[in-house]
C-alpha cells in the first residue's frame, strides 16, 4: 500500500511543470496552459537562441511572430504577438510549495492585463496570493471636491488595468490606462482624482499592497 501511495505522489509531481525549479524550466515544461501558441520544441529553440545572445522572432502556432525577450532563473518575458505578451516570475521558495506568477498582458488597443498565481504542483489557481485591484482602488477624491468617488467611478465604463513584474523582486505594479481608452475630454474630467499606479510586494506567501 505504501509503495502504491509513493508511486502516486511521484506521478503527480512528475506530471506538473511544478518541479520546474526556475522560470526558465517552467517556460520549457509548461503544458501550454500559459503558452498555448508555443510548442515545447519552439520554446526550447527560443531559449537556445536567447542563451546564445540572439533574441529572434519565431513563427508561432497561428503563423504570427513570437519572441523571448528576457530569461533568468526567476523571470521570463515573452512577446507572443503584437497585442499579447506574458511575464512569469518564480519566487525563490521551497519547490513543492512554490508558485508561478503569470502576468497576461494585452493591447486591444489600450493596455489591459490579468495576474494569475498558479500553484506549481498542480497548476491550480492560488486565489489567495494576489488580490487584484478594482478601478475604484485608483480613485482618490479629497474632501470638498466637485465629485465624489462614486461619481468618478460612474464615468469609467471599462476599467483598463495592466501589470508589470519587476524581474528581480517580483514586485507588481498595477497601472490604470484610462488615458489610452477614454477621449482626452473624458479623461481630463477625472484625471486629478486618479492614482496612476499601485505597487504590490511578495511576502513569501502572497502579495501585499504597498500603502
Amino acid at each position: 500500500m505504501k509503495r502504491v501511495l509513493v508511486a502516486l505522489i511521484a506521478a503527480i509531481y512528475m506530471a506538473a511543470p511544478a518541479l520546474a525549479k526556475t522560470a526558465k524550466d517552467f517556460f520549457i515544461e509548461d503544458s501550454t496552459k500559459v503558452f498555448p501558441l508555443l510548442s515545447k520544441s519552439l520554446r526550447m529553440d527560443m531559449l537556445d537562441y536567447y542563451v546564445s545572445g540572439q533574441s529572434v522572432e519565431l513563427e508561432n502556432a497561428f503563423g504570427g511572430k513570437s519572441q523571448l525577450l528576457k530569461a533568468t532563473n526567476q523571470y521570463v518575458s515573452v512577446r507572443l504577438s503584437d497585442s499579447h505578451s506574458v511575464e512569469i516570475w518564480v519566487p525563490d521558495t521551497v519547490a513543492k510549495k512554490s508558485v508561478v506568477v503569470v502576468n497576461y498582458q494585452y493591447r486591444v488597443p489600450a493596455s489591459d492585463g490579468n495576474i494569475v498565481v498558479y500553484n506549481l504542483v498542480d497548476m491550480s489557481e492560488n486565489i489567495k496570493a494576489f488580490d487584484a485591484p478594482d478601478i475604484t482602488d485608483f480613485i482618490s477624491v479629497p474632501k470638498n471636491s466637485d465629485m465624489n468617488k462614486q461619481e468618478v467611478a460612474d464615468k469609467i465604463d471599462i476599467p483598463m488595468i495592466s501589470y508589470d513584474i519587476n524581474p528581480d523582486t517580483g514586485e507588481i505594479t498595477a497601472s490604470h490606462n484610462l488615458n489610452e481608452f477614454l477621449s482626452q475630454e473624458e479623461y481630463a474630467r477625472i484625471e486629478k482624482y486618479m492614482i496612476k499606479s499601485i505597487r504590490y510586494v511578495w511576502t513569501g506567501k502572497k502579495y501585499k499592497r504597498v500603502k
